[in-house]
């Protein structure tokens, strides 16, 4: 079993090329940071995909739970979070405290579909 383990480990490090083993607290540790970089790419790609179109964008988090790390980047709240399983990016489409009017053309609600796609997908 254990040089099973070894195996998929050596094709994960052929694959990844990061040198990921499979014991240990370290393979743990290195499994969450691989994640977490996975997470902050995925959640930029969403982010851009709007910020590109102009679609407003309030808030842009990697991770979960408290907050490690709060800033303000062009109206836009971004945070760094405890947990690094997942992260979420903010639309005010339905935030009446935004200011925004929901008739809006650059709320992603408002968008031909395709725009959203390419926000969502």
């Amino acid at each position: 079993r254990k040089s099973e383990l070894y195996k998929r480990g050596s094709a994960v490090q052929g694959v990844i090329g990061m040198g990921i083993g499979l014991e240990g607290a370290e393979s743990v540790l290195e499994a969450v940071a691989v994640l977490a970089v996975i997470v902050t790419v995925h959640e930029c790609r969403h982010f851009l995909a709007a910020y590109l179109q102009r679609i407003h964008v309030s808030k842009f988090a990697i991770g979960f739970g408290p907050t490690l790390l709060k800033f303000d980047l062009k109206n836009v709240e971004c945070s760094v979070r405890a947990i690094p399983l997942g992260g979420y990016v903010g639309f005010p489409d339905n935030d009446q405290d935004s200011g925004i009017p929901s008739d809006d053309k650059d709320l992603l609600k408002n968008r031909p579909i395709l725009d959203r796609l390419l926000v969502t997908v």
